[in-house]
């Protein structure tokens, strides 16, 4: 969705407001590779650390004489325990392809039957992956038999500069190999429908974050606060005489029922590198996931007809764990797999309202709910000393994520955050001005353009949905033109 800001606009004007549409194309089947020739292999690369060995195969789907296919071999995949493996390979695109003039992408996919199964009968989690690493789509492999693999296009997704190709599994028990043919992406039969026009007043003020990234369902649209980052300024909590708070205002959430699983966060990084994602990017990183979740009513179990959805703030960290956020999310029912990062969580009736997180010393944390609950933390004595900042601050970010590509477009507004060390205000902003204070904040996003700060003085705004290819809004100072 795309956002414009009217300041104390008067009503009668809003009727100069058009979207213009331009002459549309339609684009046509889009075949990248079909693996016909030896020279193909050369434009595919192993990424990510991992060491596939890539070779042109004659054979390709079908047995023609003219076919052939990649072959992607991983051969370090053994039969000890060691958790997570992967074989990871991508290609560039000579020019971009215009995601939202196709409906789907398509790949024909083989397993060499000399592979060896997982317990479970599988050879790996295929994914299709965005040149950022985020998902169009993935699929258990378990045929040994040529199977086209098709993942559907959001009308939102934008120009891919390339793709990525991952196939990882926690169980591999031996080498897998795989073979690639036909790559294609499918032209839809019409044009999308031309995007709708939508002006609502602005009622809650404060800084709204719009999910506003096309196609990528795992956006991060974040502000960081500057002083956080200058390691001069004291602001962490290990071996700290004061304790450290962050607290947070939500104004408005998307809602309960038909959007759980949208995401606000706070996250600290205390070995920055000042990534728009520090909880994938960067090894030691701090957590507090906002969302509604449906929770068991009195009956005491889920999926009931007395089950209610609340408010969740639940604490994540992980440690040693650079580009991966597997600690993050494990459980405690999933401790057998490796370190625990999820602490504890804390519900509440509504999202809206005060949550904070106050980091008393080393490693005695309180959370507080917006119905001022409160729930005591204790970080592991072994993970408590890497929280301590070496060459620069704390990364403070605050923002929201989708988690889904229905969500993109959805928006949540911040109406204060307030960071305190001891009795020091270190930062008490609540959004009353048009643009950011460059002091406090800077923006941190996979798309600028959807953080705004929405002060009282602003009257109305005018949003319309993606895509809007061929596109552009039209003003006028009057309602009857120019």
């Amino acid at each position: 969705m795309k956002t414009y800001p009217l300041r104390k606009l008067a009503l009668a004007l809003l009727a100069g407001l058009a979207l213009v549409p331009a002459p549309l194309t339609q684009a046509a089947d889009l075949l990248i590779d079909a693996f016909d020739d030896a020279s193909s292999a050369d434009a595919w690369t192993a990424i990510w650390g991992t060491s596939p060995v890539l070779s042109f195969e004659p054979a390709g789907n079908g047995g023609a004489a003219n076919s052939g296919s990649l072959r992607v071999a991983a051969d370090y995949f053994t039969p000890e325990d060691n958790g997570w493996e992967q074989m990871v390979i991508s290609k560039t695109f000579e020019t971009p392809v215009v995601g939202s003039d196709y409906v789907s992408v398509s790949v024909d996919v083989k397993v060499d039957p000399a592979s060896v199964p997982t317990a479970g009968g599988q050879y790996g989690y295929f994914e299709l992956k965005r040149p950022n690493g985020t998902a169009m789509g993935g699929v258990n492999l378990t045929s040994t038999s040529w199977t086209t693999i098709t993942f559907n296009i959001a009308p939102t997704e934008g120009s891919l500069s390339g793709i990525i190709i991952q196939n990882g599994n926690g169980g591999f028990r031996g080498p897998v190999i795989y073979y690639l043919d036909n790559f294609v992406f499918k032209r839809a039969t019409s044009g999308p429908p031309p995007p709708k026009l939508a002006i609502t007043k602005n009622e809650t003020p404060g800084l709204k974050l719009f999910a506003s990234a096309p196609g990528q369902a795992y956006q991060r649209q974040n502000i960081v606060s500057v002083p956080s980052e200058d390691l001069a300024n004291g602001l962490w909590w290990v071996n700290q005489p004061s304790p450290v708070t962050y607290s947070i205002t939500w104004a408005d959430f998307p809602g309960k029922t038909e959007h759980t699983g949208f995401q606000g966060h706070i996250m600290l990084s205390t070995d920055s590198g000042r990534a728009v994602s520090p909880d994938w990017n960067d090894p030691n990183v701090i957590m507090i996931e906002f969302q509604y979740v449906n929770t068991a009513g009195p009956d005491g179990t889920n999926g009931t007809s007395d089950d209610v959805v609340l408010a969740q703030a639940r604490f994540l960290h992980k440690v040693n764990e650079a580009a991966s956020n597997a600690m993050l999310y494990r459980t405690q029912a999933n401790a057998a797999a490796g370190p625990v990062g999820v602490l504890g969580q804390i519900r509440a009736p509504s999202m809206l309202g005060t949550w904070s997180v106050t980091f008393k010393n080393n490693k005695d944390i309180t959370l507080t709910a917006s119905d001022q609950a409160t729930l005591d933390i204790t970080m592991p004595d072994g993970d408590a000393p890497l929280y301590e900042p070496v060459n620069t601050g704390v990364s403070a970010l605050f923002g929201v994520q989708p988690n889904a590509e229905t969500r993109i477009g959805l928006s949540a507004t911040i109406s204060r955050i307030k960071i305190t060390k001891g009795a020091v205000v270190v930062a008490d902003d609540s959004f009353q001005t048009p643009e950011l204070n460059p002091n406090l904040w800077a923006v941190r996003a996979q798309d600028p353009a959807g953080i705004l700060s929405a002060p009282p003085d602003l009257a109305y705004l005018v949003s319309w949905n993606l895509p809007d290819t061929g596109f552009s809004l039209r003003t006028a100072t009057s309602a009857t033109g120019p």
